[in-house]
């Protein structure tokens, strides 16, 4: 799970459904383990650790029922025009970078 953008700066409904589609997406035959990348960082809120915790305990446990995770919706791949729209809202909202000195 991502600890430089969605853990902290997304919701905790986000971050639950961020580990949701994970699971669904590799936990399909086993082996899959949900963790943070690295190092969970102090700019996370406790609420964004504590949903990512719990939608694991929630939906990794095996055997996964796949049908329970994620809305008929969320399980198909997504259209051209709504890969396009979600490109133009994370550009917005992606922090600015550092400018290097």
């Amino acid at each position: 799970i991502d600890v430089q953008q969605m853990l902290p700066f997304s919701t905790p409904e986000q971050v639950r459904y961020d580990v949701a589609k994970r699971i669904y997406d590799l936990g399909r035959g086993g082996g899959y383990i949900v963790a943070p990348c690295h190092n969970i960082g102090a700019d996370v809120s406790p609420q964004n650790i504590e949903a990512l915790y719990a939608a694991a305990y929630e939906y990794g446990q095996y055997p996964i029922q796949l049908d329970h995770i994620l809305s008929e919706a969320d399980r198909r791949p997504p259209t051209q025009a709504e890969i396009a729209a979600q490109s133009t809202v994370e550009k917005q909202e992606r922090r600015p970078r550092r400018s290097r000195q």
